[in-house]
């Protein structure tokens, strides 16, 4: 069975989509500020974690079952 992206392009698409990554994390920095962070406060970011938290453990969980 083949996949669905031939090999040769694998690494050139990887490289693209880390850039992409990198250009878009700058964007939302450059449009952030300090005194907006404060205002908000940090429950939105313990919720973020908690998320990113509990997606990560799924995902740790699944991968034995995938294999």
């Amino acid at each position: 069975p083949g996949s669905i992206v031939p090999f040769d392009l694998v690494g050139p698409l990887t490289t693209f989509s880390s850039f992409l990554l990198l250009v878009s994390m700058a964007g939302v920095g450059f449009g952030t500020e300090l005194s907006q962070l404060r205002e908000v406060g940090v429950r939105p970011f313990l919720v973020s974690a908690l998320g990113s938290l509990v997606i990560t453990v799924l995902l740790l969980g699944i991968i034995p079952f995938v294999r």
